[in-house]
């Protein structure tokens, strides 16, 4: 295994956990925005009280999943797609020391 591997690999689970992240926030605060649309008067204090919390735990528990989707997927493009195929070196069998 060289380095360029690794790297594809390191650059896979920082893309994920950053999308991972970003998705999971992104519906934690609309559905904290929901419960405070529904609660009444004090839409705006409620709304400032859970948003955070339970955005920040989405955010990192998204983080988590997305870093291991995307070492998943580079893996399997590295496995399935083979860069280095054709710098392998077979061994042929000729038959020239047969005669």
């Amino acid at each position: 295994m060289d380095f360029s591997r690794l790297w594809l690999v390191g650059a896979g689970v920082l893309v994920g956990a950053i999308a991972g992240a970003y998705v999971w926030a992104q519906r934690a605060a609309a559905l904290a925005n929901k419960a405070a649309a529904a609660a009444g008067d004090d839409a705006l204090i409620t709304a400032a009280r859970q948003m955070g919390t339970s955005t920040l735990g989405a955010a990192l528990q998204g983080a988590m999943a997305g870093a291991v989707l995307g070492a998943a997927l580079v893996a399997a493009y590295l496995y399935f797609s083979d860069p280095d195929r054709g710098m392998r070196v077979r061994k042929v069998d000729t038959g020239d020391d047969r005669y």
